[in-house]
């Protein structure tokens, strides 16, 4: 069948004018004309229709009768016809306009449609093999223009996959392969065949120039067995390339989040989650149930109005989350103790028994809103407090959490008492950084007027009569490796504790070990960097346990919110004897700048 494609391009034509004298209109004439047109490629490029493997090349030829649409200065003049088989051809045909001597042509073959896709060379010759030519006119004699020679390349690259089962040496025969990547033109690619073999060619266009993350869906011929695959590689139009690509792992089932929009995920397997088109903001809380994982590759959740009561996770017991990608999760903003907002990620399970585990490549950014964490636990108001699973973080990719106010970056959320009981807590398990980048905020960079809680820690305490007492805490913080960089605002600790945001409140931590890696950890005004935050009174403050820093540190920087001698880099806040710290151990093989007097600095630095 003969194509031909209408495409608006950015050549514009000039036209000179005055304000004293209008130009004519140019006169338009029809010109008969033929260009020489090649197809030769050499060992990684590619030009054009009837494409065949040649090993680690592909031959391209024209096939007389090929359609070749032509544009001028933003529309199309005409069409020129393909007069024979062949790497070279003429391409002759009639196209009318008004012309000049320089002026450029731009010549395309076929459409850029890559939605659907079958595997063979053959099917993308025949439909998503989308090449283009610009041409200059050299010289225009009456009715002839002399025209330069055409040398087609391709708008998209085409890679040869040969898939291989997680060993690297087992045949993955599909039937069925979904591509997607960000920078993926058409966002997603869908390829079935009848050829149930584990070679597949497909054409793909990377819109964004840069090297993305691309994810594969594969299902197995014969077993229907569910397979996942990432590459990142930057895919230049017109190369060809050849590649294995071998399985990650199986998974039971993976979802589109770009084609449900306002909905809820319960997820009771191992799942993967993915969005085609990231771009799109998804109001779509995400529920995982007790004992499952799931798979992120490029989610983006933003929870709004309609779902405020909801976080843009939640992990109903034990889990682990996989990153794959850029992804994004941001609970509901809410604005004042009367309209708290949500997680990023919520943990609510008993840290005795359940843990939430984040691992993989991928990054995530995590935000709570009004007094919920980035990553823990939720804001709570009311009589009755709530405990949260513990945090293991094992990636390699980078996570972001922050908490919009009151509430930690990662750990707990603020405890706002409203109700009769005289106690409420709200809690969160011991949290484990083994591995990976960690950015974790609590209200840094708002006014001073907003309390904070910890970057990794516990939230802010809020209670509201000498009757209704408030408690937010986290269990122990253990530090093995990654690069860790934890900030507060307005009198929380970077690491450790958060503000008192009223007489009748506490914020209490754990213990505190770091064994290893870079710690970056920055206090509020008259916080620790690492410790306790600031004090409030006599009878309510906030309380830090005992702080381990080991031999295998690579380096450990705390700065202090205020130089004063009563406010620590390493240690208590400022308090009425309501900042409290435990004991403080730094191994005697560390180089020790030590805590700095008043008005002599706000930092201490440890390193080997």
């Amino acid at each position: 069948m003969k194509k031909s494609l209408i495409i608006i391009t950015t050549v514009a034509a000039l036209v000179a004018c005055t304000k004293e004298l209008e130009q004519p209109t140019p006169t338009q004439k029809t010109y008969y004309v033929s260009i020489n047109a090649n197809k030769t490629v050499n060992a990684s490029q590619v030009a054009s229709r009837a494409l065949a493997d040649a090993g680690s090349s592909l031959t391209a030829t024209w096939t007389a009768g090929d359609e070749v649409d032509v544009q001028f200065g933003g529309a199309s003049v005409g069409t020129l016809t393909a007069a024979s088989d062949g790497a070279n051809t003429k391409l002759a045909g009639a196209i009318t306009g008004s012309f000049s001597k320089d002026d450029e042509l731009e010549l395309y073959y076929l459409s850029a449609s890559y939605a659907s896709q079958r595997g063979t060379l053959d099917e993308i010759a025949s439909n998503c093999d989308y090449a283009t030519a610009t041409v200059t006119i050299t010289d225009v004699s009456g009715d002839v223009l002399t025209i330069s020679d055409a040398d087609f390349a391709n708008q998209q690259a085409i890679t040869k996959f040969t898939l291989f089962k997680e060993d690297g040496t087992t045949p993955l025969n599909t039937y069925n392969m979904i591509i997607t990547a960000a920078g993926l033109a058409g966002n997603k690619i869908t390829l079935t065949t009848e050829s149930y073999t584990n070679v597949k060619y497909v054409a793909m266009c990377n819109t964004s120039g840069e090297k993305q993350e691309y994810l594969f869906l594969i299902t197995e011929a014969g077993t229907g067995t569910k397979y996942y695959a990432t590459k990142k590689v930057n895919l230049v139009n017109g190369k060809y390339y050849e590649t294995t690509l071998v399985a990650k792992g199986t998974v039971s089932s993976f979802y589109d989040l770009s084609e449900s929009i306002n909905t809820t995920y319960t997820l009771g397997g191992n799942e993967l989650l993915y969005q085609s088109d990231p771009s799109v903001n998804n109001n779509i809380p995400l529920t995982v149930n007790n004992g499952y994982n799931v798979i992120l590759f490029n989610v983006h959740v933003e929870v709004g109005y309609s779902n405020r009561t909801r976080s843009a996770m939640t992990c109903n017991g034990a889990a682990t989350i996989n990153l794959l990608g850029d992804n994004y999760l941001k609970g509901y903003d809410g604005s004042n103790m009367s309209s708290l907002g949500t997680a990023g990620i919520d943990a609510p399970g008993d840290p005795g028994l359940y843990t939430v585990t984040f691992s993989g490549p991928g990054n995530l950014t995590a935000i709570g809103g009004y007094g919920a964490a980035g990553i823990g636990a939720g804001a709570l108001s009311g009589s009755s407090g709530h405990v949260h699973a513990n945090l293991v973080f094992n990636g390699t990719g980078t996570i972001t959490a922050s908490s919009k106010q009151y509430g930690a970056g990662i750990g707990s959320g603020v405890m706002y008492n409203t109700g009769m009981s005289s106690t409420i807590t709200n809690s969160i398990g011991n949290i484990t950084i083994n591995s990976g980048t960690i950015v974790a905020s609590s209200s840094a960079g708002l006014a001073y007027s907003n309390i904070s809680g910890a970057g990794i820690g516990s939230g802010a305490g809020y209670g509201s009569s000498s009757t209704k007492l408030a408690r937010s805490s986290c269990g122990n913080i253990t530090i093995n490796g990654g690069h860790v960089t934890a900030t507060a605002g307005k009198e929380g600790a970077g690491i450790g504790t958060g503000a008192c945001a009223a007489n009748y409140s506490y914020s209490l931590c754990g213990n505190i070990y770091i064994n290893g890696g870079t710690v970056v950890a920055t206090g509020g005004n008259q916080a620790a960097g690492i410790g306790a935050s600031r004090g409030y009174a006599l009878s309510y403050g906030t309380t830090c346990g005992a702080i381990d820093i080991g031999a295998g540190i690579t380096s450990v920087t705390a700065t202090r919110g205020l130089a004063n001698e009563n406010v620590q880099c390493i240690g208590r806040g400022w308090s009425n004897s309501s900042s409290v710290c435990g004991d403080i151990t730094i191994d005697a093989g560390l180089t020790d700048s030590g805590e700095p007097g008043s008005g002599s600095g706000l930092t201490r630095t440890i390193i080997p």
